[in-house]
């Protein structure tokens, strides 16, 4: 299964420079991002932060008609989403890809429109079950996290759970 990406995630793994493990997780699934993510990051880029360089190098994705479609319907009626969290879960759900994102507003409207996702804890908890990284190397990455992209992870113990 292919995946789409959002802002919050891949800035997540890019300001700590690990968006390999992204793929590495994923090894037979393309990661990709919508027209209005693309959008968000070159805005960030163009206000000078680093840490997107390499994430405006994933192929994004363009709505189709239907898509539009849908995307206005859901722009009208919920608010609390930017266009870019709209896009995202319109082709997550139109596409039948994996969504990658840490963004509460949008994971609840995943759920709404069953959707698949991972959040942040989902992903780290794959990357030492996949045997990706190991478990102690899950631990440093949830301190690099907290430190550079300034978030608490609640519920560690969710991660670790055998």
């Amino acid at each position: 299964m292919d995946l789409i990406a959002d802002t919050d995630i891949l800035s997540t793994f890019s300001k700590i420079s690990k968006l390999s493990l992204l793929q590495k997780l994923f090894p037979k699934s393309r990661i990709y991002i919508s027209n209005k993510t693309r959008e968000e990051l070159l805005q960030a880029k163009k206000l000078g932060y680093k840490f997107v360089v390499k994430v405006v190098e994933f192929k994004s994705l363009k709505l189709t008609q239907n898509e539009l479609i849908e995307y206005q319907q859901i722009k009208e009626t919920r608010k609390s989403l930017s266009p870019a969290d709209i896009e995202t879960l319109v082709l997550a759900k139109q596409r039948n890809l994996l969504m990658l994102t840490n963004d509460i507003s949008l994971l609840k409207e995943a759920i709404k429109y069953n959707v698949t996702y991972f959040n942040l804890p989902m992903i780290l908890r794959e990357l030492w079950k996949q045997k990706t990284v190991a478990k102690k190397y899950v631990n440093k990455l949830i301190e690099q996290i907290e430190k550079e992209d300034r978030i608490l992870i609640v519920n560690k113990e969710i991660i670790f759970t055998e």
